[in-house]
């Protein structure tokens, strides 16, 4: 058995290395580690026309105004040519391009080139490699016959390998690299695996002191709008800007455990307020009514589809199986859930999202209870 823990360490250790996380930007998956990393020397082309998934025609804007033939280096298209030539077309064809190359030359009228394209926003814009988008959000796969620069390739293989692992776009239909199995592996490579993957340990090899001191000297964080104080790494806060404080500090601001990654502080305060009521002989009195609660999940599934890229194709978890909390500072209901949906390339990613909403008073319903919920904050990523 010590072989696999060796083998699992060497596999983490990999990870660690070689990872490749992605970011999502105008709506297409893209390697972090290639954003902003355009070369300085690239020459200038328009797009004339897309030949096929990989490769294309080009008029170079420089002193003299040549045509030539591109073609993508290390991308391999053969098992997703009409899809991959479709995108490549939305994303090229009569747009300004700019190349840079590798250490090949020019061979029987092709180029082979890094193909990169300005993508312009709000805060400046983009300038993103062609040849990675058809990798990272699966239209193509990485060209393992292919000669390229060891910098360059150690950058491409990652990328086609996250989007392998993941599944995007046509890589659906493949299966990845087949895992270890985890039952095999030693126990205390079970801790170790979960400790790395969680970044927590497993509730039950922790004791109820560890608990304790955990709960009583851990650091949390909030958010400007929320009401309640979060474990680091809650998908509830994921992107969104945050402040690190300690849970007196926390509690001393009227902030409360969240539902989701502090589901056994809950617990415990829920039964203390009980406790207090009872012997006060006061009512603890909250709206937590079912048909509410369904209706403030529906109006949040609703608002958060019509932000999607592509709302036809978003799946979202059940009302049965989302978080729906009803703040005890300000009584509006809080949504948490989750769904899966297709970005404007058709890659499906996964879409986390908070929306509070908050019951407005009868008389402000209008026609048809039109105006019954006011929307207070909406979050998705």
């Amino acid at each position: 058995m010590r072989y696999k823990f060796i083998i699992v360490l060497l596999v983490i250790s990999c990870v660690i290395i070689f990872g490749n996380p992605f970011s999502t930007i105008e709506g297409m998956f893209y390697p972090d580690d290639l954003v902003f990393r355009m070369p300085d020397l690239v020459e200038e082309a328009k797009c004339l026309n897309v030949i096929d998934g990989k490769t294309i025609k080009v008029r170079y804007t420089g002193l003299v105004e040549t045509k030539k033939t591109i073609e993508l280096i290390g991308v391999d298209v053969s098992q997703f040519e009409s899809n991959a030539k479709l995108l490549l077309e939305k994303l090229v064809k009569g747009k300004t391009i700019y190349l840079s190359y590798d250490w090949e030359g020019e061979t029987d009228g092709m180029v082979k080139a890094y193909v990169w394209r300005y993508f312009p926003n709000i805060v400046g814009g983009y300038n993103l490699m062609v040849n990675a988008i058809l990798l990272a959000n699966g239209y193509a796969v990485i060209d393992t016959e292919a000669y390229i620069t060891t910098k360059m390739s150690a950058m491409l293989y990652e990328t086609s390998d996250t989007a392998m692992k993941n599944k995007y776009g046509e890589l659906k239909k493949f299966a990845s690299e087949k895992p270890l199995k985890y039952s095999e592996l030693e126990k205390d490579m079970h801790k170790f695996l979960y400790v790395y993957y969680w970044k927590i340990e497993p509730v039950a090899l922790k004791t109820e002191e560890e608990k304790s001191t955990e709960a009583e000297t851990g650091t949390y964080f909030i958010t400007k709008s929320g009401d309640k104080y979060h474990l680091k790494d809650c998908f509830t806060i994921e992107g969104r800007e945050v402040l690190q404080i300690t849970k007196e500090e926390a509690e001393r601001m009227g902030y409360t455990p969240c539902e989701v990654c502090l589901p056994h502080e809950n617990r415990t305060e829920n039964t203390e307020i009980e406790n207090n009521a009872s012997e006060t002989n006061e009512e603890i009195t909250v709206d937590s009514s079912e048909s509410l609660k369904m209706e403030a999940y529906e109006i949040a599934v609703n608002v958060v589809k019509n932000r999607l890229k592509s709302p036809t194709t978003a799946e979202f978890k059940p009302y049965s199986e989302s978080i729906i909390e009803i703040s005890k500072l300000t009584g509006n209901y809080i949504v948490y859930g989750l769904a899966t949906a297709e970005n404007s390339f058709g890659a499906f990613g996964n879409v986390s999202f908070r929306v509070e909403l908050k019951l407005r008073h009868e008389s402000l319903w209008g026609a048809e209870n039109t105006e019954k919920w006011k929307i207070v904050d909406v979050f998705a990523n």
